[in-house]
């Protein structure tokens, strides 16, 4: 608790707090989709096991979600990969991730 109280403050003002846990692996599929479809995107771009890879690295969190799948998206399109798969999934956490542990 030591390393609150710079945030004591901030703390005292909250009425509520909550704790949410990160989503089930069908959930980050589903919230991975619908981002990919939100943008415009008309066919697969991730593979269902780089999915499931993703979901594992990050637990599930949405942040760390979007973040992965961030870098995993850049790195496809620098490569000339019209499709991440669990491969590039794996190779960005063994050399870029720095997320929550896998």
């Amino acid at each position: 608790r030591l390393w609150l109280r710079p945030l004591q403050s901030l703390a005292g003002r909250l009425q509520m707090r909550f704790h949410l846990h990160g989503l089930q692996p069908e959930e980050t599929v589903q919230y991975v989709e619908h981002q990919l479809r939100t943008a415009g995107a008309r066919s697969e771009i991730f593979t269902r096991p780089a999915l499931e890879r993703l979901h594992k690295a990050t637990a599930g969190i949405p942040r760390h979600i979007n973040h992965l799948a961030t870098l995993a998206l850049m790195t496809a399109a620098a490569t000339n990969n019209r499709l991440v798969d669990e491969a590039l999934v794996d190779a960005l956490i063994e050399t870029e991730w720095q997320g929550a542990p896998s």
